[in-house]
């Protein structure tokens, strides 16, 4: 089976936002994140376009600051349910991938209510 090649790029652009980029230097780091090591003009692309999209959520990250910790208190227990019980590892991520898609929907909203962000209903061509 071919790998989705937009899938493989969103990837990559999700660890450029969450990871540290100077974790990313090292080749076995991206490699730990799931990533090919790319070269050094890849990497400094990605760099820059992790910047500019960072920048763009500036003007409200300490509410996405305050949400996440509020998020995070109310998904623990159900973390430290998953770190108990005997599931295989599909199982694990596909119940931590839930919990981080209900957590976002609830900061989504929450931004979107306060009109921090406001979502363009227009079809896009």
């Amino acid at each position: 089976m071919e790998p989705d090649l937009e899938l493989l790029a969103l990837k990559r652009q999700l660890v450029w936002d969450m990871v540290q980029h100077s974790d990313l230097a090292d080749p076995e780091n991206q490699l730990k994140f799931g990533l090919s090591p790319a070269s050094q003009e890849v990497m400094r692309k990605e760099h820059e376009a992790a910047h500019i999209r960072i920048a763009g959520v500036f003007p409200f990250y300490g509410r996405i600051q305050t949400l996440s910790g509020l998020a995070a208190l109310v998904v623990k227990p159900l973390i430290l349910d998953l770190l108990d019980v005997t599931l295989d590892e599909e199982e694990r991520d596909a119940k931590i991938g839930a919990l981080f898609t209900i957590a976002s929907t609830a900061i989504l909203a929450d931004l979107i209510d306060k009109e921090l962000v406001v979502w363009n209903l227009q079809e896009r061509h």
